[in-house]
């Protein structure tokens, strides 16, 4: 599968605000900066840009404790007990029988705007750093 321009286009839309590190043409200028920041007038090419994203098993405390709000998980009452089964569970959001779309929804466009890196439909299910998108920070 060939991930074209357009594609690229989408895939860095769904993440702006994030970092990214920019090589110039020549390679030996490395620079961060947040998609929203690049300058339009400049010719960049999309070979150029990495998103410096985290990777989804990394998940922080606080986010799991985010989502398991998203995810209406009033049952489980304890903190640790909530963040252990978030921990668990967001591997296998997308095919969760048990989930509403629209809540796996919002839990994706939330790991999304927290700079996780997910597996896109675009990219045949796979993740941006295994399509060569990204790099983990």
């Amino acid at each position: 599968m060939e991930i074209t321009n357009e594609i690229k286009a989408k895939i860095f839309a769904q993440y702006l605000g994030q970092k990214i590190q920019w090589r110039d043409t020549s390679e030996t200028e490395v620079t961060t900066l947040t998609i929203s920041e690049l300058d339009r007038s400049e010719k960049i090419t999309f070979l150029c840009i990495k998103l410096l994203l985290k990777p989804l098993f990394a998940i922080s405390d606080e986010d799991a404790l985010a989502i398991s709000v998203i995810m209406q998980f009033t049952e489980l009452e304890e903190e640790t007990t909530k963040i252990e089964y978030i921990k668990q569970v967001i591997p296998n959001l997308y095919p969760c029988s048990s989930c509403s779309k629209l809540i796996v929804l919002n839990v994706f466009q939330f790991l999304q705007s927290k700079g996780y890196d997910l597996p896109q439909y675009l990219l045949g299910g796979k993740t941006l750093f295994e399509s060569g998108l990204a790099i983990y920070k």
